[in-house]
């Protein structure tokens, strides 16, 4: 069963001698905003995982101990050129729960077509049990994860990324916008287009996957109990290694060795930026 509550609206008028302060996306004439939150629960019970998707805003998941629950505040914002029109802006702007097998959904719809004049923007904040996977997919906001221990498959057209989970597979991918990523994935697919790329992976054992960076540097942390095969390679840049490795290759612009003993193989490759492992 579904619990909703929702606040009352709050307006705010945007003129345009603050219009600068917006988001790009967010257009050059000034409106009329209603802002109001949403929250809904919904049971876990047979979920084992939560798909939640943005165009505009910010997406957080956040693990809770000993929850039975998915617990969701949903921020919206709604603007158009006047209060009236704002306001049937956010009456049309409904947050979609649909459930697909073992898989709960959280999204949103316009319940009518949308005039050129209207903007809309929703967050969530959503909290989950840890064993739950996660799949999060913003274009314009960033998405940070907590504590969840299922799979995490996270990307971000504009905005960063930020984890620290206990997942076994981690991915990862963000066009404009860095990641700082700390996890005990065994598998793990990191890729920035334009950003930094930080991660601390302290596996207990074998790491498999890559790590590439288009415009950007790449600082990996790995910690005591890990083990694979490294690859690492630049374009421009240099790479730096403060970790012992055995069997250990190096040129100007390539790195290779072992870290502890492995089958597993990890590749770390950036085209502009530099790479330093510790």
């Amino acid at each position: 069963m579904n619990r909703i509550q929702r606040a009352s609206a709050v307006f705010a008028l945007l003129s345009v001698g603050v219009i600068g302060a917006l988001p790009a996306w967010a257009g050059c004439k000034s409106k009329v905003w209603v802002e109001s939150q949403e929250r809904i629960e919904l049971s876990a019970g047979e979920v084992d995982e939560l798909e939640v998707g943005t165009h505009n805003g910010d997406i957080a998941v956040t693990a809770e101990e000993g929850s039975d629950q998915i617990i969701v505040v949903a921020k919206k914002r709604a603007g158009a050129p006047d209060e009236g029109q704002a306001q049937e802006c956010m009456d049309a702007l409904q947050i979609t729960t649909e459930k697909s097998g073992r898989t709960q959904k959280l999204g949103r719809k316009l319940d009518r077509p949308k005039p050129s004049g209207w903007s809309v923007e929703l967050s969530f904040e959503v909290t989950v049990p840890p064993r739950l996977a996660v799949v999060a997919k913003a274009h314009n906001g960033g998405i940070k994860v907590t504590g969840v221990h299922g799979d995490c498959k996270l990307e971000t057209h504009n905005g960063g990324i930020t984890a620290q989970t206990g997942s076994r597979r981690m991915n990862v991918k963000t066009h404009n916008g860095g990641a700082k990523i700390t996890t005990a994935a065994n598998e793990v697919t990191m890729v920035s287009h334009n950003g930094g790329i930080e991660a601390k992976l302290d596996a207990p054992g074998d790491i498999n996957g890559t790590i590439t960076n288009h415009n950007g540097g790449v600082a990996v942390e790995f910690g005591e109990q890990t083990a694979t095969n490294l690859k690492c390679s630049v374009h421009n840049g240099r790479i730096q290694c403060s970790r012992d490795l055995m069997d250990i290759t190096r040129k100007r612009t390539h790195l290779a060795g072992r870290l502890g003993q492995s089958e597993a193989h990890l590749e770390i490759k950036t085209h502009n930026g530099s790479i330093t492992i510790r």
